[in-house]
């Protein structure tokens, strides 16, 4: 299972980026969101409270 955090504020955009745990683009304002199998599951849970997700480019590649 991999860890994985989201940003507390959204980008320019409205955008939050969802990282995994060791990823060198995470931000020091995160928050967990959990731990899952798969990438998928931990969009889905980020959608429960935020609109606009997007996988982090440098750890989601």
């Amino acid at each position: 299972m991999k860890i994985y955090y989201i940003d507390r504020r959204p980008d320019k955009e409205g955008v939050y980026r969802i990282h995994i745990q060791g990823c060198p683009d995470i931000p020091l304002d995160r928050l967990f969101l959990g731990r899952f199998e798969e990438t998928a599951a931990a969009i889905s849970a980020a959608k429960a409270n935020r609109s606009q997700i997007k996988c982090c480019e440098t750890c989601h590649t």
